[in-house]
């Protein structure tokens, strides 16, 4: 399939989402972009602190947690992992990690995304 998203603006929230209770091996992934606010996203034995700028991958295929610390705005797109496979063969390494909002190629992406 294609591309899902969404722009959540929320106060102090937590947010489950529940995986695939057959623990398929995941075709896709969420990216979580922190617009404005903080979050901490838990994943496995994963916890990112997001701050403005930052994103995290998840895969949906596993229960993750979003805990919403400051009123946000976030960006969150799932998308196939496949053609990001293609692009970065060891994506599945970052699932869970925070990629820090001062990263040039994560500073390219927020504005692309944000226009």
């Amino acid at each position: 399939g294609g591309l899902s998203l969404l722009r959540p603006r929320c106060p102090v929230a937590v947010v489950d989402r529940y995986g695939d209770p057959q623990g398929r091996d995941p075709t896709h992934v969420v990216l979580h972009l922190q617009h404005r606010g903080t979050s901490r996203v838990l994943q496995g034995s994963q916890a990112a602190q997001l701050c403005a700028g930052d994103l995290v991958l998840n895969t949906p295929a596993e229960h993750y947690r979003l805990d919403v610390l400051a009123r946000t705005d976030m960006l969150s797109v799932e998308m196939p992992i496949a053609p990001l496979e293609q692009r970065y063969p060891d994506i599945r390494e970052a699932l869970g990690q925070r990629l820090p909002g001062t990263s040039s190629a994560v500073q390219t992406l927020h504005s692309y995304l944000l226009s």
